[in-house]
């Protein structure tokens, strides 16, 4: 119980930057996840691994991150939960450090991962609050009394969708980022991940038809 209470009030203050983008709570909260290395419990340890890294990420170190991220990939390979919030967590950090192709394989890893349900069909339980890693975790930190007002849940297979059309794009890979920002707009229709999506489908296809 106390290395639970200890996670989810460092989780509030990553979500305190989320509320009022202060990164002054960062380094404590960086701090108290790696007092709970030595943890009993290994979701514990995973999930604070994870949240470790984004506050690094959220920090502007985008690179010791990604290492964090890629050591929790692999030491909890078989928690698919913990595994796939840093597969998220690497390809943002590689599209941050300007690494498209090595983002784009991290994004697919994680959409295959979804138990063989594909782009298609989304799994809800992959929820995140305002892209916080462990949005589950933070939003039962902010139960507990520290209201940071309304935060929406993104769901990441949703946004990874969508970011591997971007760094596909980045990439100067055209065709293929169109293929999969109209994937994006088939799988989740009325959201603001197929909405953006559309954005750039008729963007593209308006440049295209310029270039005629």
């Amino acid at each position: 119980m106390v290395d639970e209470a200890t996670m989810q009030s460092a989780f509030v203050k990553i979500m305190r930057f989320y509320a009022s983008k202060d990164k002054e709570s960062l380094p404590a909260a960086i701090a108290m996840f790696g007092g709970l290395s030595a943890s009993s419990d290994a979701q514990i340890r995973g999930k604070s691994e994870l949240g470790a890294a984004e506050a690094l990420l959220l920090m502007g170190n985008a690179l010791e991150a990604h290492q964090k991220y890629k050591s929790a990939a692999q030491t909890y390979a078989g928690q698919p939960y913990i595994r796939g919030i840093a597969l998220y967590g690497i390809a943002v950090c590689s599209q941050e450090l300007q690494k498209p192709d090595e983002a784009v394989a991290q994004y697919d890893a994680l959409l295959d991962s979804q138990s063989g349900s594909g782009l298609a069909e989304k799994n809800t339980s992959w929820k995140a609050v305002a892209l916080s890693s462990l949005g589950s975790c933070a939003q039962a930190a902010v139960q507990r009394g520290d209201t940071l007002g309304s935060i929406p849940a993104v769901d990441i297979v949703e946004q990874a969708a969508y970011n591997k059309g971007e760094c596909l794009r980045m990439a100067g890979k055209h065709e293929e980022a169109n293929t999969q920002f109209t994937a994006v707009v088939s799988a989740f229709p009325g959201t603001d991940a197929a909405k953006s999506a559309q954005d750039v489908i008729d963007r593209y296809e308006k440049m295209m038809g310029g270039n005629q």
